[in-house]
């Protein structure tokens, strides 16, 4: 499921990246912004209670970045929470910076057209790579 919310984020990233260089409209970049922000609502619900997968279905990328990073702390077991993925903090570090830059941005602080930049690259690299190896591959690409 996680790999198919993340082809649907890549394609509401590229409309507000569009509407962000002005290239855009305002009404339907709206609309799929909505849509796809209920479907992944819907699908980190679904993730968490039908799969039991807590940790996937957060949206909290700084912490997961440095959880990935570190490879989070070692339960009682011996085990660590999770296994340690620079690639997955890596992703984790791209949507964070999206995220302070989204923020920035519609305080005033940063230009649109770096926002926007910064969507269109991190599609392929932080959403289509991830998702489209692992629904072929299974496994991650690095």
């Amino acid at each position: 499921m996680t790999t198919a919310l993340l082809v649907l984020i890549a394609l509401m990233w590229l409309p507000v990246a569009l509407l962000n260089l002005g290239k855009g409209e305002a009404k339907g970049t709206g609309a799929v912004t909505g849509i796809v922000g209920a479907v992944v609502v819907l699908g980190a619900i679904i993730q968490a209670a039908v799969f039991k997968d807590a940790f996937t279905a957060a949206l909290v990328s700084t912490i997961y970045m440095l959880l990935f990073f570190t490879g989070g702390p070692v339960m009682a077991d011996g085990s660590q929470l999770v296994g340690k993925s620079m690639y997955l903090a890596m992703a984790c570090l791209g949507y964070a910076i999206l995220t302070f830059e989204v923020w920035l941005a519609f305080h005033g602080k940063l230009g649109g057209g770096v926002v926007a930049w910064s969507l269109i690259i991190w599609v392929p690299v932080g959403l289509w790579i991830p998702a489209f190896w692992l629904m072929a591959a299974g496994e991650l690409p690095f």
